[in-house]
């Protein structure tokens, strides 16, 4: 993917698309057909082999430090206000204390090879400790992601109260 690459495959870009559409854009569906594939089952491998050819194998490499945060804060439905305010307790707080928390403690020299990369004790502490991610993945409150699944989840759907009520 991106403006500097050419699609090896663009068959299978194409019939992967009008699938999805038949399929009324079900991502499960897709993820489904996706991870099926022997292209996505294949070994990893270490960057340092990419002279191989592509589609051989699997690359993987650790997300950058903005990366992982968008990723957690999408993942757990939290916006950038609500996430300085929790972090600092206040107002007044700069809206990339969060951010630049995790550049600070998930930021790695690009020089590295992919494999030199590793997760530090700075790290885990920041994902165990910080009130900022406790708050957004605490289950009980309505408020979070989280806790508005659980509720979903033990709440009777409309079909079984409908089916309670023709019968009482």
């Amino acid at each position: 993917m991106g403006p500097e690459r050419k699609c090896l495959a663009p068959g299978t870009l194409d019939y992967l698309a009008a699938e999805f559409t038949n399929a009324d854009y079900d991502v499960k569906w897709l993820f489904q057909v996706i991870t099926s594939t022997d292209a996505y089952q294949r070994k990893s491998r270490s960057r340092s082999e990419a002279a191989k050819a592509p589609l051989t194998s699997n690359c993987p490499q650790p997300l950058r430090a903005d990366q992982l945060y968008n990723v957690l804060t999408s993942a757990l439905g939290i916006t950038e206000r609500a996430s300085s305010l929790a972090y600092s307790g206040g107002p007044r707080a700069r809206t990339d204390n969060i951010r630049t928390q995790f550049n600070l403690n998930f930021g790695y020299d690009p020089s590295l090879s992919r494999d030199e990369v590793a997760a530090s004790i700075p790290q885990v502490l920041v994902m165990m400790n910080s009130p900022h991610l406790a708050n957004a993945i605490n289950g009980r409150s309505p408020r979070t992601m989280l806790g508005k699944l659980l509720h979903e989840q033990h709440r009777p759907s409309d079909q079984n109260r409908r089916r309670r009520s023709l019968r009482g």
